[in-house]
């Protein structure tokens, strides 16, 4: 397994571990409440020691469909729970979470957010 997939598959674990479900890329189908695991932007530069490299994904944060305040709600909380979790798991940092807005998938509108986290790692291919 190479190290940016190891480190989207450490990420879906820290993220399940406080009850959200995730998908560790994006669906053919999305069915919210979910958290979608995608590359952030830069997705990997150099780190600030030698070897190492800052690596950034963005996690986009789905409410179910619903009425406004309800969607608004559920947002919040998968906010929260996405930010304490990534704050509790050791290496990983929040970097910002987007003003919510409109995503729009497979016909339907839901209320949704980005999360955008960093951690620094040693890069490694995967093995053949």
């Amino acid at each position: 397994m190479s190290t940016l997939t190891g480190l989207r598959s450490a990420l879906d674990t820290v993220l399940t571990g406080r009850g959200l479900r995730t998908a560790d890329h994006l669906p053919e189908r999305v069915v919210p409440p979910l958290a979608i695991i995608g590359a952030g932007s830069p997705y990997v530069e150099s780190g600030e020691r030698f070897g190492t490299f800052a690596v950034r994904f963005t996690v986009f944060l789905v409410a179910a469909k619903a009425a406004n305040q309800t969607a608004t709600a559920e947002l919040d909380d998968l906010v929260t729970r996405a930010v304490a979790a990534v704050m509790d798991a050791p290496g990983w940092g929040v970097e910002r979470v987007d003003q919510p807005s409109m995503l729009d998938t497979g016909g339907a509108q839901y209320l949704s957010t980005t999360l955008d986290l960093i951690t620094t790692s040693p890069l490694e291919p995967e093995e053949v």
